[in-house]
């Protein structure tokens, strides 16, 4: 068999073999998180809800739960996931589909609720968007009582 011969029928095996092979990639970094009320006091007992989704690799998000505890702090370990090359371009895809509400890449934020009380970690004015870096980070939520609906 020649050279030539060997590489085109080698070649797609190859190039099949590349989109399909996963590599890892972190999913959401380590997140410590103080829960406080509007006065400054740490707040027990409060339900701390992670959001992650990869919009470049997975077509549904993924929620963690976890518990303050008497300081009002939570912990969240990094979670990391698998895409391949052949999933990141099929789902990249589907979100040009979107048109201008489209997203890619990673994204988490965090929030707390319950008893009565509700809040996001925020950046300045908006709720902070975690979007692949850094590998870890701490936010301090200020909970305000939740409004009343009727």
């Amino acid at each position: 068999m020649t050279r030539r011969a060997l590489i085109t029928r080698l070649g797609p095996v190859v190039a099949l073999v590349l989109l399909l092979v996963p590599y890892p990639y972190l999913a959401v970094p380590d997140w410590d998180v103080q829960v406080v009320n509007d006065q400054g006091a740490p707040m027990e007992d409060m339900t701390v809800r992670l959001t992650y989704v990869n919009y470049s690799a997975e077509s549904s998000g993924h929620k963690l739960d976890a518990t303050t505890d008497g300081e009002g702090r939570a912990h969240f370990k990094r979670q990391s996931s698998l895409t391949c090359l052949a999933q990141w371009v099929w789902c990249s895809m589907a979100s040009f589909g979107e048109g201008v509400h489209a997203s890619f890449g990673r994204h988490a934020t965090v929030f707390t609720f319950g008893q009565g009380w509700e809040g996001e970690a925020v950046s300045g004015e908006f709720v902070m968007d975690w979007a692949g870096s850094p590998d870890h980070v701490s936010s301090r939520i200020v909970a305000r009582p939740r409004p009343i609906i009727n």
